[in-house]
C-alpha cells in the first residue's frame, strides 16, 4: 500500500511547477495547442488562496489550488485552479482526496461556495466533478465566450 499526503504547499515549488508543466503539455494534446506553459504560480498564490501538493511515496503526483474568484464582489466564492493528478497516479482515488481538501481550505478560507472550469475534452474531469455534487453553470469571466468551457459550481456546506 503506497504512502499518500496531502501538503498545504507552495506553487513555485520545484514539483509543484515540473507538474504545471506536465498538466500544460496534456492540456497541449486535448486541445492541439502547444506553446510555453501559461500556468503562473502567481495566479494561485497570496491571500485568499491555497494551494495543495499530493504525494504518494515522497513524489508529487497531484495539485490543486483554490483562489478568490474575481467577479465575485462579496468575496465568498473561491474558484479550483490546476486540479490535477498524473497519470500514474490516475484511478486510485487520490483525485477525491485532492478534491476534499481543497474543499477543506476552502472552507478555512471562508468561501461559501466554489467555482470552477474545465473543457469538453476533459469528460474523466467532468465525471469526478459530477459524482462530487458538483452542478453545470453558466460560463463566467474569460471562459464565458470559449465554446469548449463547461462550467461547474458547488455550495459549502
Amino acid at each position: 500500500m503506497s504512502e499518500i499526503v496531502l501538503t498545504l504547499d507552495d506553487p513555485f515549488r520545484p514539483e509543484a511547477l515540473a507538474l504545471a508543466d506536465e498538466f500544460w503539455e496534456l492540456l497541449g494534446v486535448l486541445y492541439g495547442e502547444e506553446g510555453e506553459n501559461q500556468l503562473c504560480p502567481s495566479q494561485i498564490s497570496g491571500e485568499g488562496c491555497a494551494f495543495i501538493l499530493v504525494w504518494q511515496d515522497g513524489k508529487a503526483v497531484g495539485c490543486g489550488a483554490v483562489r478568490p474568484l474575481g467577479d465575485d464582489p462579496t468575496g465568498e466564492t473561491g474558484e479550483l485552479k490546476r486540479v490535477f493528478v498524473t497519470a500514474s497516479a490516475r484511478r486510485q482515488g487520490i483525485s477525491r482526496l485532492l478534491m476534499a481538501r481543497l474543499q477543506e481550505e476552502a472552507r478555512r478560507l471562508g468561501y461559501k461556495r466554489l467555482c470552477l472550469e474545465t473543457g469538453t475534452p476533459q469528460f474523466e474531469a467532468m465525471a469526478l466533478y459530477e459524482s462530487d455534487g458538483w452542478h453545470r453553470i453558466a460560463t463566467y469571466g474569460e471562459y464565458a465566450a470559449d465554446p469548449l468551457s463547461v462550467c461547474y459550481g458547488k455550495e459549502l456546506a
